[in-house]
């Protein structure tokens, strides 16, 4: 099983946690992994630094696979999504691109990461800055039958489709802008408006 941390490697973004539950997990069954893709910042002074990531890697907590512009190849071969971030997210994309690939997720009781996961369904969600809560809901996801883990992925998927189509969001968006101008008419649809990068 393949526990994959990915984003920008913050502290709000449940990083030391991660490595933390890690630790934990190791101990109790060495095969397990635990990979981080994200950018290390050291400007930002919320930014985990690059000596200690290393210095994880080095116990043999987790395994550091740098950085990358395309996501998917990382998501496809891991087990599991975990992304136990704290930070005031607006919806969290890579638990949205996660779930979009049918990977099973475990994520935090935040805003903008518990409206991507519907516990027990496409994920898990564990308490925010809590270790122990992490390793809990880990443990869970190992406890959890193969061909469920499979079913979670496509739930996941179905969930995005259903809630977080692109159409969807731009229908919202018209339907705010008409509400607040008075004047449905004279708002022009997003989808026609916006187009895709």
């Amino acid at each position: 099983v393949r526990f994959l941390f990915a984003g920008r490697l913050l502290r709000d973004k449940g990083i030391e946690e991660f490595a933390a539950a890690a630790a934990i997990m190791k101990q109790k069954n060495a095969n397990l992994e635990f990979q981080v893709l994200g950018f290390v910042d050291e400007t930002n002074p919320n930014s985990i630094s690059y000596r200690q990531i290393i210095e994880w890697q080095q116990k043999g907590y987790i395994t550091y696979l740098g950085e990358t512009t395309d996501v998917r190849p990382y998501l496809t071969n891991c087990s599991c999504l975990v992304f136990p971030s704290y930070y005031r997210e607006g919806v969290s994309r890579i638990l949205m691109e996660a779930a979009s690939m049918e990977t099973p997720i475990i994520t935090a009781d935040n805003v903008g990461c518990r409206e991507v996961v519907d516990d027990g369904i496409n994920g898990f969600i564990c308490k925010p800055k809590n270790v122990d809560s992490l390793v809990k809901t880990m443990e869970r996801y190992l406890k959890t039958d193969e061909n469920d883990r499979i079913v979670m992925g496509k739930m996941g998927r179905k969930k995005m489709k259903r809630e977080f189509d692109e159409n969807r969001v731009f229908e919202s968006y018209d339907r705010v802008l008409g509400a607040i101008l008075n004047k449905d008419s004279a708002v022009t649809p997003m989808k026609k408006v916006v187009t895709k990068a």
